[in-house]
């Protein structure tokens, strides 16, 4: 009987331990620096571009800036942006879990439509950009891209990712 009860009991731990990681993406994580490489490099028409992420000292801080989703559910994230004032930005979070890209995403939307303000008060020549964003999830990613080429850098974004 105690033989059955031990059995029984580590049947029951490995499969607590196997869903301990559900809802978990596995995806392997990419180096955030490289993929904004990447990225940038897709759109020549950029303007000069200054950059944050993850790995900057005060990274919750700044990523307060794009969204206000629960920085400990982040696992990184980039942000560039125009250095000259200008709407273009383009900002990947990688999420610690998948299942957080759709409220993810909605803040990246908010985001978005703070910037079609600003624009229409700042410069309004910018604010056909900024309504054009795109705003997209792929897994535990979330994308925004607001650019000329905006095609070009997901294209860049897409193979990225894949290799």
């Amino acid at each position: 009987m105690k033989r059955k009860k031990c059995s029984l009991l580590i049947a029951v731990l490995c499969v607590l331990l196997s869903c301990m990681g559900c809802g978990q993406e596995d995806t392997p994580l990419v180096s955030m620096y490289d993929l904004s490489r990447a990225m940038l490099a897709a759109d020549d028409t950029l303007p000069e571009m200054s950059y944050v992420s993850s790995s900057d000292e005060n990274a919750s801080e700044l990523f307060s800036y794009l969204s206000d989703f629960d920085y400990a559910l982040i696992d990184s994230y980039f942000l560039s942006y125009s250095s000259k004032g200008l709407a273009d930005e383009i900002a990947v979070i990688a999420l610690k879990n998948a299942a957080d890209a759709d409220a993810v995403k909605k803040t990246i939307d908010a985001h978005v439509q703070n910037r079609v303000a600003m624009y229409k008060q700042y410069d309004p020549s910018q604010t056909n950009r900024a309504e054009e964003a795109m705003v997209f999830t792929s897994g535990r990613y979330v994308v925004l891209i607001i650019s000329e080429k905006q095609h070009e850098v997901k294209s860049a974004f897409d193979t990225f990712i894949k290799e």
